[in-house]
């Protein structure tokens, strides 16, 4: 485990954290009655939620079957890049529709895409990769291949 997963995942929060203060300041009060995109956005944030969890279990158990035969020390290498796959994977789903709700604030003023905001980031923060975090899942994949 390195700490370019960090790097990576902080990095892709930032980007959310930053285009927000540039949502912020170009907002005005003007809201559109009918919020179509923030409605799609919104919608597709809830259909990304579950898929940031969906796709990266089903990437890493697309590759149990090359990590069976893999021995040590090139299984811990590739744990360690797998789970960096799996938490970029995560991440970006958040990330994209957190960015479309943050640009369909810019366009239609609505409050509430904030929270939806709020939201993704939120789990996105709890997601950020540990040290113990990789270890204890990297312990689950010995366990399953064994």
């Amino acid at each position: 485990f390195r700490c370019n997963t960090r790097i990576i995942a902080g990095a892709v929060i930032m980007g959310v954290l930053c285009f927000a203060v540039v949502a912020l300041q170009t907002a005005q009060n003007n809201q559109v009655p009918l919020a179509i995109l923030s409605m799609v956005a919104a919608v597709l944030a809830g259909v990304a939620l579950p898929l940031s969890f969906i796709i990266p279990t089903y990437l890493v158990a697309n590759q149990k079957p090359i990590l069976a035969e893999t021995a040590e020390p090139e299984l811990s290498f590739r744990l360690a890049r797998l789970y960096q796959t799996r938490v970029i994977v995560r991440m970006c789903l958040l990330d994209v529709v957190a960015f479309a709700n943050l640009v369909a604030h810019t366009m239609e003023k609505q409050t509430w895409t904030w929270g939806v905001v709020a939201v993704l980031v939120a789990c996105m923060a709890v997601s950020f990769p540990s040290q113990a975090q990789f270890e204890q899942w990297a312990d689950e994949i010995r366990r399953d291949l064994s």
